[in-house]
């Protein structure tokens, strides 16, 4: 998102919790902002709303990262900030403690769950000004060849990326897909590997993908209830 308000960049932060989500809050007028759909949720400037920038964060490794652009720079460091180096520690003892659920502190802030999917089922959630879709790890871990689906009249192929360790999304003029050597063969030529697109003479082709979240299932689902969930 572009962290423009009333025309002036702004500063944000962490600033609380809401529904086991992270709300962020600027600087100016301490008004909370909802970090996945940009809009302002109370405060001053409540019903504001963000813009998206027009290029994709995805989750992704070094080694998927490389790959697409073998210049990429990588920056490494061993010295971790105090709470990083506490997280660090932490993280691994809470998970072996809470097992597959929300901290304590997570759970005081959230509403009714919606059981649809467990708590913590992970997956990628979609989103555009009409839909909201849910695609379950679970599902797209058997379907090797992909799902191609359909949202708002657009073809969207939805798949694992087992180099980058999650799912993506992107948008394709195509009606069948298979897998081929390290990645997908569409039924019109084009070609995907690493979450790039190729054309038939191996050419890239720009990629366009919907807003997409690897996500945990209340988060998602929290976000925006009554999603759809695809089946599979």
């Amino acid at each position: 998102m572009i962290p423009i308000v009333n025309g002036k960049e702004e500063t944000f932060a962490a600033r609380g919790l809401h529904n086991g989500l992270v709300l962020l809050g600027d600087y100016t007028t301490n008004s909370y902002w909802d970090h996945i759909t940009g809009e302002c949720v109370h405060g001053e400037l409540k019903g504001e709303q963000l813009q998206f920038t027009d290029y994709d964060l995805l989750y992704t490794t070094v080694e998927a990262a490389l790959q697409i652009t073998p210049a990429t720079q990588i920056a490494l460091s061993n010295q971790l900030p105090v709470q990083g180096r506490f997280m660090r520690f932490f993280t691994p003892i809470a998970h072996k403690i809470l097992g597959n659920r929300l901290p304590p502190h997570f759970v005081r802030t959230v509403g009714e769950a919606d059981t649809r999917r467990t708590t913590m089922d992970a997956g990628l959630g979609l989103w555009t000004d009409a839909t909201r879709r849910y695609y379950p790890m679970d599902v797209l871990r058997v379907r090797h060849d992909g799902i191609l689906d359909i949202i708002d009249d657009k073809t969207v192929f939805v798949y694992y990326n087992d180099i980058a360790k999650a799912p993506d999304a992107i948008y394709i003029n195509a009606n069948a897909v298979k897998v081929h050597d390290d990645g997908y063969l569409f039924d019109t030529g084009i070609y995907l590997t690493n979450g790039s697109l190729y054309d038939s003479q191996g050419r890239v082709i720009a990629a366009e993908r919907p807003q997409q979240m690897f996500t945990r299932w209340y988060g998602f689902s929290y976000t925006f209830p009554e999603c759809e969930i695809h089946k599979g």
